[in-house]
């Protein structure tokens, strides 16, 4: 049933919804609900339901002394519309503490905002139970004192796009032990702290003024247009930088040699793990055990010291892999033809990823049989040949000679290689 509102002051909730109950809130209606209980300061949300599915729009403008919308406890997924006219207020007194502007609950609930949120705690605070993605989506604004969204409970996604403006004297958000997914393409004023689980960022076009703390949990960051300052937390964290638009240089030790449009200006900290984008990039290892992944075109990686690995992609990459037992893996045919500059055996290793060489489900070193110290095939068994004399590192994908050895890389002057120092994976 859509229940249509009018303007009233009320004790208590002015619309307490069941059942199917639908709600909208006209752009000419205000409601307002004052405590039912003024002494303990309670009983003061001006929409509220525990059970049932339904949808709110506000077109007006809804007052709470303590919440303006509170669905806590309704299991189903509900959806929360706050048009450009839409107005919520929670703890205008400033009696309660923690009066939120809307409490999102139920498995797969929605809530958008074009409208203004302000609230004494948080602009809108969710409980995202587990098996399902609560979705928040800001065009308007969102203002509160203790954060603007707050990720409260469930262990749950709760995915949030943000193209408006978010703030809060502590949080802009605050993540919880699920999973939180952050898109910001408008602007965030306060830290985000995305706690645990395994949780994304994305920096899109969009301005962050705090910190951006990733927590426990492997979390995936992708840095956005604007200066940033972020921390990986906890975790193996990776940095992304598939969607740049220009190349990247990214030294994790030596942040003043940073350079490109996603990394100018930024401050990473907690990251092991680096992906580099489609264009030419530098990227270069801490004193950690790094991930460097090159993804496209000519680029350099650099490990540094720690046991790192090093993943060149498409391109005729640059690779070197410092101090530690380094892997440099190649993933499948069409990411051949680099340059190693410092291999070491019996200390580093050159894998491949089995399938995509023909060595089916087999993993661990490479069998002696197909190895050749030499640069041609002796029969069926050989797949990679090493020649000391021109140091390159040759594929053949039967032994035969019948398809042609391809060049998997070329190491530095003097090397070694054994197959030993081949890993299956």
């Amino acid at each position: 049933m859509l229940i249509e509102a009018t303007s009233q002051t009320t004790l208590g909730p002015v619309y307490t919804l069941t059942g199917t109950d639908d709600l909208f809130v006209g752009a000419d209606v205000t409601i307002r609900c004052t405590y039912n209980d003024p002494v303990n300061h309670t009983g003061a949300d001006a929409v509220i339901s525990w059970e049932g599915t339904h949808s709110i729009t506000v077109a007006g403008t809804i007052i709470g002394e303590d919440e303006a919308i509170n669905l806590v406890g309704c299991l189903t997924a509900q959806t929360v519309t706050i048009q450009a006219t839409g107005v919520l207020i929670s703890g205008g007194d400033g009696m309660v503490q923690d009066a939120d502007g809307v409490i999102l609950d139920g498995l797969g609930s929605h809530l958008r905002n074009a409208g203004t949120i302000t609230a004494y705690g948080s602009a809108v605070s969710v409980i995202a139970p587990e098996g399902g993605v609560t979705s928040i989506v800001n065009l308007g604004s969102m203002t509160g004192r203790v954060s603007g969204i707050w990720h409260k409970f469930g262990n749950g996604t709760l995915s949030f796009t943000n193209s408006g403006t978010v703030s809060s004297d502590a949080f802009s958000y605050l993540g919880n032990s699920g999973v939180d997914r952050l898109t910001n393409s408008g602007t965030l004023n306060g830290d985000i702290a995305l706690g645990g689980g395994d949780d994304l960022f994305v920096g899109s076009t969009g301005t962050v003024n705090g910190l951006i703390d990733g927590g426990d949990g492997d979390d995936t960051f992708r840095p956005g247009s604007h200066a940033e300052i972020m921390d990986g937390g906890d975790g193996i964290d990776l940095l992304d930088f598939t969607a740049a638009t220009t190349a990247v240089t990214l030294n994790l030790t030596t942040p003043a040699q940073n350079s490109g449009a996603q990394v100018a200006g930024d401050s990473y900290t907690g990251f092991e793990n680096v992906l580099g984008g489609g264009f030419s990039d530098r990227l270069t290892g801490d004193a950690g055990a790094n991930r460097l992944e090159g993804a496209g075109r000519l680029d350099t990686l650099a490990g540094g010291a720690g046991d790192d690995t090093l993943i060149g992609g498409r391109g005729d990459d640059r690779c070197y892999g410092g101090q530690g037992a380094d892997t440099f893996l190649f993933q499948n045919l069409k990411h051949l033809g680099d340059r190693i500059y410092d291999f070491t055996s019996a200390s580093d290793v050159i894998a491949f990823e089995g399938e995509q060489f023909g060595f089916g489900s087999f993993a661990g070193a490479l069998d002696e049989t197909a190895f050749v110290a030499g640069h041609a095939a002796l029969d069926a068994d050989d797949r990679l040949l090493f020649d000391a004399a021109t140091h390159l590192l040759w594929f053949d994908a039967d032994g035969s000679g019948a398809s042609a050895a391809v060049v998997v890389a070329s190491l530095q002057s003097g090397a070694t290689l054994t197959a030993a120092d081949i890993l299956i994976l």
